[in-house]
């Protein structure tokens, strides 16, 4: 029969079971896969058991190990191999151990794979761990250590640099050789690390450099700007010098030099500490933080954004000071020019830290004084920097009461430098005129080729050749000057070659470059005159006026000077001589005298004209106000919206395009030239011809005459009018165009072939010109009293008043207006506002929006300037109110006798020595001394009355010198 089955319960005891063991082990940095070879090993029921992962350590550099921990167990493949591939931590700080290829890491140490027991399951009941002998041998396929990013903090110096495949080498603070890192920065300069300190990886794909003071210094002038730019667009870039990661293999290439953008953040703002200055050499030396360069030379310092407080709380901005480079992140210098030096060293008149005055230095810096920094962070510093003044101020002298230094560089070029002019000084008698008479520029025998003239508050450094130059050097210098104050100007740069081009190939050309400032005292309405020489044998000046740091609208006064070039926003008016003016871009306001002047506002709205002669007026660029005044004008508004008033005599403007492009209407006196393509317009009054720039003229005839004339030069001899035939023209206003017409074909007979004036005429109606028909004169009529006459100002206007004293109302203020006497005696007077002119005849007075102005000097008006001129001196004559009261008791019929007596009762002189010391200080200028006055005081002791020798010395040609009287009966006398 069949046995029963015995299916369980039967264990099987298994014997000679051999324990695993590791052999060795390669690994593959690209995939990360150990791959470990060995015998016995077994497999374990389940998935992905086989190898307790855990149980596994390398060795590598240095000796150090890891333990796996974060790689997940996995099967065998057979009994002789299994490969675990890394994941997590234990890539990176596996791969920082295994640093080389082969067996063995860059510092020498042996690479190991060890096995804790039960590394491969529980087999064998007894300890199967495999620590020692099993070599692992690494494979490095992939990239060496590469660098991606990084970011640095410029506050704290960290820079924090991320990358892949970072090994550590054996050893302290030395996986990292900071001095193999160059940074690129601000205009691609370069700065290497040389004192910032090695440091350790963090991990296989990060490290931290901590930069040293030095470095990081010298590294914030590079790095500027916070993001990855520097502030003139700069990329910042990291570069690693070969041998950066020394956990690498030495052997392979590791340099990593571009593709390494940096992030930069917290730049700080530049700051300053302190200054000091030396008074003597000029030198400022500026100490702060994190000052900071720009790419090119000489630029990281804008100088003109510097200004000084001294004494009297007065302040200066540098203006032609060179800029500089910074000379680290925390100090600067500059070496004030010459001119520089001067303003400020009156500010900085003492040693210390503060003014004779007590009041403290400061130096302030304006917003982006310092061009390196971000254009978009505010770094004004402008309080709290203290100067510290040293050195020996240059050595002075006095001239007409007033210090005046004057230092020679080895190039020739003197420095005169004036202070400020105190309302004390003492006149020198003698001297030219009641301001501070200065030469600045002297011929070889003493007399003055350039000289200024100066007024209380103002102070001035002039710079240049104290002598003439010639040809190539003269031009060189000019140019200079120019260069110097106003920097390659376009709006200059014509006029200065048009100039150059009226020299004389051994002209000698004197150039001084001008440059005012202001203090106590200053009132922008009294001139400072800078006169230049007009004997023969002098040559020409050219003088470049640098009013940058004056209150806009100061009046400067030329006067013989061949060339003026101004920078900045002033009134220049013009004396003797003929001039050539040129403006910069600032809006200037140029209205130069008799003469045949040459005139150019530049840019800006600027309003431009002359007094007489026949001059070149050009508006230049912007919206501006252009005129003539008398003589023979050509006009020219240039670019922009411009008012052209010709005023006397035969005008011409100068339009840009052709006739074509403008539609023409009648405006008021004038006309309006509209440019059809750009719609902006131009205003033209007292213009008897417009010129464009292509094409036929057009005529503005202002009478029947002038009409005539133009149109039959323009038919009959196929041109326009010259001036000079226009001009003659003119003064024929009443005649006819027949009458013209039969004048020429007197002049004409063979340009007028027989034909009979009206035949000459045929056509003009239809010609195309403009008529503007315009009452210039003004009759009074009435009486023969004291008329009052109100004119409408524009078109040129002739006023006769008649017997009596007559007023003409003017719709300005004085200091709107030119008023001057003509050698007829009748006066002509200019609104310098638009131009518009005015000729008066028998008129002796003229009302202001602001004030009064008596013409009569040689009636009453110039007898009670004389009445108070003995009483009181020019004092007395410049008080308006007592100049119009004594006008209207003259006025009424009182006598000069009368007037006296008033006089020397209200100041109190009641007995002959009184009335005698008065007289003679007042028409004198001085006390008299005992022996002086006698006379007078006999004189009135025999019987002469007081107000009659009041009346004598009134009459005296003493006292119409002392007071002017010929300069007031040029110009009038002011009253109220």
């Amino acid at each position: 029969s069949a046995a029963a089955a015995d299916a369980t319960g039967n264990a099987v005891v298994v014997s000679g079971v051999s324990a695993p063991t590791i052999t060795s082990a390669t690994y593959n940095t690209s995939s990360h896969v150990l791959t470990v070879t060995g015998t016995n090993l077994v497999k374990t029921d389940g998935a992905s058991n086989d190898v307790t992962v855990n149980k596994l350590t390398l060795t590598g550099e240095g000796g150090a190990t890891r333990v796996l921990s974060t790689s997940a167990n996995v099967e065998v493949i057979s009994a002789t191999s299994f490969a675990v591939t890394l994941s997590g931590a234990d890539i990176a700080a596996v791969e920082t151990l295994l640093n080389k290829a082969g067996t063995s890491s860059t510092g020498g140490t042996t690479y190991n794979l060890a096995a804790a027991d039960d590394w491969n399951s529980v087999v064998t009941g007894g300890n199967i761990a495999d620590l020692t002998g099993n070599a692992i041998t690494v494979s490095i396929p992939g990239p060496a250590p590469t660098i991606t990013s990084a970011t640095y903090n410029a506050t704290s110096g960290a820079l924090v640099v991320t990358g892949t495949g970072f090994t550590a080498l054996a050893g302290a603070a030395n996986d990292i050789v900071a001095n193999k890192f160059t940074f690129t920065g601000e205009g691609d300069a370069e700065y290497t690390l040389t004192t910032t300190a090695n440091v350790e990886i963090t991990s296989a794909t990060a490290f931290t450099l901590t930069l040293s003071t030095a470095d990081r210094a010298a590294l914030n002038l590079l790095v500027n700007k916070n993001g990855t730019n520097s502030t003139s667009g700069s990329t910042y870039n990291l570069a690693a010098g070969e041998d950066w990661a020394a956990g690498a293999d030495a052997a392979s290439v590791v340099a990593d030099l571009t593709g390494n953008a940096i992030t930069v953040s917290n730049v700080a703002v530049p700051t300053v500490t302190s200054a000091t200055y030396d008074v003597g050499t000029g030198v400022l030396v500026v100490t702060g933080t994190n000052l900071m360069g720009k790419a090119g030379t000489a630029n990281d310092i804008v100088a003109n954004k510097l200004s000084f407080t001294g004494k009297g709380g007065g302040t200066y901005g540098l203006t032609d000071t060179a800029n500089v480079d910074t000379t680290s992140a925390t100090s600067f210098s500059l070496t004030l020019s010459a001119s520089d030096k001067a303003f400020v060293n009156q500010l900085l008149d003492k040693t210390g830290t503060s003014a004779t005055d007590k009041t403290t230095y400061n130096i302030a810096f304006a917003e982006d004084w310092n061009a390196g920094a971000d254009a978009t962070v505010v770094i004004a510093d402008l309080t709290g920097n203290v100067i510290t003044v040293g050195g020996t101020p240059p050595a002075s002298n006095t001239v007409d009461g007033t210090p005046v230094i004057v230092t020679t560089a080895p190039d020739g070029t003197t420095t005169t430098t004036v202070p400020v002019v105190a309302s004390n000084r003492p006149d020198t008698p003698g001297s030219g005129s009641a301001l501070a008479d200065i030469p600045i520029a002297k011929a070889a025998d003493g007399h003055a080729l350039v000289s200024v003239s100066i007024p209380v508050g103002v102070g001035l450094t002039a710079v240049g050749q104290s002598v003439g130059t010639t040809g190539s050097a003269a031009q060189a210098e000019l140019l200079k000057r120019i260069d110097a104050a106003a920097g390659t100007n376009s709006e200059l740069a014509p006029q200065v070659k048009a100039f150059l081009d009226t020299l004389g190939v051994n002209e000698s050309l004197v150039v001084q470059t001008i440059k005012p400032t202001t203090g106590t005292g200053f009132n922008p309405n009294v001139p400072l005159v800078i006169s230049g020489s007009a004997a023969a044998g002098d040559g020409k000046q050219a003088i470049v006026i640098d009013a940058r740091a004056l209150p806009a609208d100061t009046v400067i006064q030329v006067d013989n000077v061949a060339f003026v070039a101004i920078v900045g926003a002033v009134r220049l008016i013009g004396g003797a001589g003929q001039n050539m003016a040129s403006g910069d871009g600032a809006a200037q306001w140029i209205v130069l005298g008799p003469g045949n002047d040459t005139i150019h506002g530049g840019g800006g709205n600027d309003v431009v004209g002359s007094e007489a002669g026949d001059d070149q007026v050009n508006g230049d660029a912007g919206d501006d106000i252009v005129f003539g005044g008398a003589g023979n004008d050509l006009l020219s508004g240039g670019t922009g919206s411009d008012k052209l008033n010709g005023g006397t005599g035969f005008d011409v403007a100068i339009q840009e395009g052709a006739r074509a492009d403008y539609t023409v209407t009648l405006d008021g006196a004038g006309i309006k030239l509209t440019h059809t393509p750009s719609g902006v317009s131009d205003w033209l009054v007292d213009v008897e011809q417009v010129r464009f720039a292509a094409g036929p003229s057009l005529t503005v005839a202002h009478s029947a005459a002038e009409e005539a004339a133009a149109f039959l030069y323009q038919k009959w001899l196929g041109r326009d009018l010259t001036q000079g035939e226009g001009a003659i023209i003119q003064p024929f206003a009443s005649t006819s165009a027949l009458e013209v017409a039969t004048l020429f074909a007197q002049f004409f007979p063979q340009q007028s072939a027989g034909k009979t004036p009206t035949q000459l005429l045929e056509g003009m109606s239809t010609a195309g010109n403009i008529r503007v028909d315009a009452i210039r004169e003004i009759t009074v009529t009435g009486n023969a009293g004291n008329n009052t006459i109100s004119p409408t100002l524009g078109l040129a206007r002739f006023v006769d008043g008649g017997a009596g004293t007559d007023t003409v109302v003017i719709p300005a203020t004085l200091a709107q207006t030119h008023v001057q006497q003509n050698a007829n005696g009748s006066f002509t007077l200019q609104r310098t506002t638009d131009g518009a002119m005015l000729d008066m005849t028998r008129v002796e007075r003229l009302t202001f929006s602001d004030t009064k102005l008596a013409l009569d000097l040689g009636g009453n008006a110039g007898q009670a300037a004389k009445l108070l001129g003995a009483l009181g001196g020019p004092a007395l004559v410049n008080n308006k109110a007592a100049v119009g009261e004594v006008i209207r008791l003259l006025d009424a019929g009182a006598t000069s006798q009368t007037i006296a007596g008033i006089g020397l009762q209200l100041l109190g002189a009641q007995t002959p020595a009184q009335v005698a010391q008065l007289l003679w200080t007042n028409v004198v200028g001085r006390s008299g001394t005992q022996a002086e006055l006698k006379p007078l005081v006999d004189l009135m002791a025999s019987g002469v009355s007081f107000n009659e020798v009041v009346v004598l010395a009134a009459n005296l040609d003493a006292t119409a010198a002392r007071i002017d009287l010929v300069g007031l009966a040029s110009e009038g006398i002011e009253f109220s």
